[in-house]
């Protein structure tokens, strides 16, 4: 029984430390422009966060924030 509880511990401590392992991985992220979205529906203009799904005939205006001379 004292074997079986030594095996059973130890697979929970390898787990775990697999678990926090994983969890320190780095996000990927690349910085850019600023974008400006937003939508249009149904003659109303709308800020993209503003608008949960878009539908067939949204019309969506981009506009990113690039230096002078781009």
């Amino acid at each position: 029984m004292t074997l079986r509880f030594c095996i059973f511990r130890l697979s929970w401590v390898v787990l775990l430390l697999g678990v926090a392992a994983r969890a320190d991985v780095a996000a990927f992220d690349l910085s850019g422009p600023q974008v400006e979205v937003w939508v249009t529906r149904d003659g109303k203009t709308l800020p993209i966060a503003e608008v949960p799904n878009l539908h067939a005939g949204d019309k969506l205006w981009l506009h990113p924030e690039l230096p002078p001379g781009q």
